[in-house]
């Protein structure tokens, strides 16, 4: 198995320089090799004839068998001259079988070839005296072989081999030095550095390569960016956790020493501590079950017309209320438990937050956006609104508005009912947001793609 990719590029390289000569040869077979061969041999004829007619009209038999000598012994081609009446002009004898060909060139006035082990063939000299033909003999293998010998083939196929080896060189490593670089800062972020990224060190180029790279930079930053997430809810539950524990802690000590009053306090505390772990559990899970979503249908006006309902009758108690205002039938594909936990703790929170003697109102409708059908929740409430510094963070886990914000109660919940609703509406397709009222509260709009 080859590891390397230099040599797999090498290998292939003239594994495919191997295949196409293969073909281009298996190709010329199967087409006829004699059309090249008669292109060469006409072309080559016809120059050796003019020239070998030259020699004889200025020099003679002399000249021309010095010519045809020095044919000979360069490319390995015997010939002679035929003169206009059929006369033999140089003292070379006719290769064997040639006659022939003489005849038909001289009765059809063109050059005539027959190919076998020996190669023959004529061309054909006009001039005013008379027509001169000559006939040639050719050793195909001879030939070659006196062209490129032994040594210089050998030499040629060793200047080919090393240039495919460098230009091999270079596509490789064109390849390999951003995959090491790549294979370096996966190793780091492996080993824990998750700042590393790869597309400054490449040099620019446009190619999946590059894609890669950039791939893997969101990769990393998407990483870095869950692992601060994380650290930080960390810190903000243990942040959370421990007022609640000193607490008990101090009851605990109350309580041992007569202090019956302080078991209410522990009561309360142990129940304010069991729903923040719940709310904690309920975060963890939803962030755990993005590829699972289960398709349930669900009806969202009787839904949220029961949702109404109990937090009126939670809200009057401290003499506020909650009002269904508007309200369309409206069909989601969803869970139905997580989908009415989404609901309930933002008609929730702005039941905590709006002012006394001041209603929360709810409007349901159905809005058409992109050819599709979205259910749009809108839930509004009176209180003083969220700082606009603070609107994009209110989705935060733990994270709350400061205590002189709220409506004086002190009771601001634990900072994660609205976490939890934005996880569990991106959970199903939809989108949530926050704006204030020009007229004062803050308006919650929650969108879910509707059933088809």
């Amino acid at each position: 198995m080859i590891r390397s990719l230099y040599m797999r590029i090498v290998v292939w390289f003239w594994l495919a320089n191997l295949a196409v000569t293969a073909t281009i040869l298996s190709l010329t077979l199967i087409s006829g090799a004699q059309p090249l061969a008669r292109r060469w041999l006409a072309a080559s004829l016809d120059l050796y004839a003019q020239t070998a007619t030259d020699a004889y009209r200025n020099g003679g038999v002399s000249a021309l068998d010095a010519y045809l000598d020095h044919v000979q012994s360069s490319v390995s081609m015997r010939a002679a001259l035929i003169g206009s009446k059929g006369e033999v002009l140089s003292s070379h004898a006719l290769p064997p079988g040639g006659l022939s060909l003489v005849e038909q060139t001289r009765t059809t006035g063109t050059a005539h070839f027959h190919y076998g082990r020996e190669w023959l063939g004529t061309s054909i000299v006009r001039t005013p005296q008379g027509d001169y033909i000559l006939l040639a003999q050719v050793d195909a293998l001879r030939r070659f072989s006196r062209q490129v010998g032994a040594g210089g083939l050998v030499l040629k196929a060793l200047g080919a081999f090393l240039a495919g080896c460098i230009l091999c060189w270079l596509l490789a490593r064109s390849i390999t030095a951003p995959l090491r670089t790549l294979q370096t800062a996966v190793r780091s972020l492996g080993a824990g550095d998750l700042s590393v990224r790869v597309s400054p060190k490449i040099p620019p180029r446009n190619d999946e390569l590059t894609d890669l790279a950039h791939e893997f930079d969101r990769m990393a930053t998407e990483i870095e960016s869950l692992r601060n997430e994380q650290q930080r809810l960390l810190g903000d539950i243990s942040h959370e956790l421990r007022s609640p524990l000193t607490r008990l802690s101090l009851s605990a000590e109350l309580a041992s020493r007569g202090d019956i009053e302080s078991l209410g306090r522990m009561r309360k505390d142990i129940t304010a501590l069991d729903d923040l772990i719940e709310q904690i559990l309920t975060l963890t899970r939803l962030d755990m079950q993005r590829q699972t979503r289960p398709l349930t249908s669900i009806p969202l006006d009787k839904l949220l017309l029961a949702l109404v309902d109990d937090a009126d009758f939670e809200a009057r108690e401290n003499g506020k209320s909650v009002t269904l205002e508007a309200t369309q039938i409206c069909s989601l594909r969803g869970e139905p438990g997580l989908l009415r936990s989404c609901l309930e703790n933002v008609i929730r929170n702005a039941v905590r937050y709006a002012p006394v003697a001041t209603a929360v109102r709810v409007v349901l409708e159905k809005r058409q956006r992109d050819k599709k059908s979205i259910a749009v929740v809108t839930v509004r409430d009176s209180g003083r609104g969220v700082p606009e510094e603070s609107l994009g963070h209110i989705f935060e886990p733990f994270y709350r508005v400061t205590a002189a914000e709220d409506d004086g109660s002190g009771n601001q919940g634990s900072g994660l009912g609205l976490s939890i609703s934005q996880r569990i509406v991106t959970l199903y397709g939809g989108s949530i947001s926050a704006h204030n009222q020009e007229t004062g509260g803050l308006v919650v709009v929650i969108e879910f793609p509707m059933a088809s």
